[in-house]
């Protein structure tokens, strides 16, 4: 829920994002945006399909590679990055 809320304090009401949280959709309703609660396509067909936002629930070192590709908006125990 906490990260949940960052995503709705910090980003655009409008904005479409990519809340992956192993498939479950209480994430992506959590920030009360549009978007994926799943990687269904690689990141960079996704931003082709509307993705703004890149959003990860307590990261794992493993997840940090995004932060080298996108613009990283955020880090705390969620990363935002910007696509």
């Amino acid at each position: 829920m906490v990260a949940g809320m960052a995503v709705d304090r910090l980003t655009p009401k409008n904005a479409e994002v990519i809340a992956n949280y192993n498939g479950d959709t209480s994430f992506l309703y959590q920030t009360k945006r549009k978007g994926w609660a799943s990687f269904e396509k690689p990141v960079p067909e996704m931003v082709q399909m509307g993705a703004d936002y890149l959003v990860l629930a307590n990261p794992k070192p493993a997840d940090y590679y995004f932060a080298k590709e996108y613009k990283l908006s955020r880090k705390q125990k969620t990363i935002f990055c910007l696509t």
